[in-house]
């Protein structure tokens, strides 16, 4: 595992943001739901939820920051078991859609 860690072109950094996400397809429950995230890189997160999405879902999140929200669609590509004592279940996300803008503002906070 630290070996993959260290071969990351975009390292992870332990930040923990609240967060809003709604999925795309309506073929998923389409509701508005909260979260945290774990860690951020610029191409990804680990975020926990309360519920499990499926692999491969898409999703829209919106990430609340001290510099403003940063929005960014994202894609399930694993999802762990619940942890206590939160009892969230942590999402590994990749992004797929990010503004330039909002690339800028991700990238400012994670320096």
């Amino acid at each position: 595992m630290l070996e993959v860690a260290l071969q990351r072109k975009f390292p992870r950094y332990p930040i923990q943001l609240p967060l809003l996400y709604r999925p795309t397809l309506p073929t998923v429950n389409n509701k508005i739901g909260a979260g945290w995230t774990q860690n951020l890189s610029e191409r990804g997160a680990c975020i926990e939820l309360a519920e499990r999405l499926p692999p491969e879902a898409v999703v829209n999140l919106r990430l609340r920051t001290d510099r403003g929200p940063i929005q960014a669609d994202a894609q399930v590509v694993w999802t762990g078991e619940r942890t206590p004592p939160s009892g969230g279940i942590p999402h590994g996300m990749s992004f797929t859609l990010i503004l330039p803008d909002q690339s800028q503002v991700l990238r400012d906070l994670l320096l």
